[in-house]
C-alpha cells in the first residue's frame, strides 16, 4: 500500500499565519445628533483607521434603512492610514427618538464587522 500526501506551502509572509493583521478602528462608535427638526438631512464624518500591520480592506458598508446613506473615501487602507466615512441621515417622515446603524465589513480577522449607531430626536414642526 502506497500513501501519498498533498500540501500547500505558504510563504512565511502569509498574513493568515503571521502577526501582520489589519485592525479596523472608528473615531467613535455612536453619534448623537440631538434634537433636530423633521425633514432635515443631517451630515457627519467618522474617521476609519487601520492600526494593524497589514492592508485593511473595507468589503462593504451597509446602513440599516434607506434614510441613511454612507460612503467611504477609500476602500483599502495601508497600516496607519485613515479614511473618512461620510454619513447622511434624512429625517423626512420620522418622529421621536430614532436610532439607525451603519455596518462596515472588513478583512479584520478579530473584528470583521464594526457597527456605528446614529441617534437623533426628531421633532415635528
Amino acid at each position: 500500500m502506497r500513501l501519498s500526501f498533498t500540501a500547500n506551502i505558504l510563504p512565511a509572509s502569509s498574513s493568515k499565519f503571521s502577526n501582520a493583521q489589519p485592525e479596523i478602528k472608528l473615531s467613535k462608535y455612536n453619534h448623537n445628533f440631538g434634537n433636530v427638526k423633521e425633514g432635515e438631512v443631517l451630515h457627519t464624518v467618522i474617521e476609519v483607521s487601520n492600526s494593524g500591520l497589514d492592508d485593511l480592506e473595507i468589503k462593504d458598508v451597509k446602513s440599516s434603512c434607506g434614510c441613511t446613506a454612507a460612503l467611504m473615501s477609500s476602500k483599502v487602507l495601508k497600516p496607519n492610514e485613515k479614511a473618512d466615512l461620510k454619513i447622511d441621515f434624512n429625517t423626512k417622515n420620522l418622529n421621536g427618538q430614532i436610532a439607525r446603524t451603519v455596518t462596515l465589513y472588513s478583512n479584520d480577522l478579530k473584528n470583521p464587522t464594526r457597527v456605528l449607531t446614529i441617534i437623533a430626536n426628531v421633532e415635528k414642526e
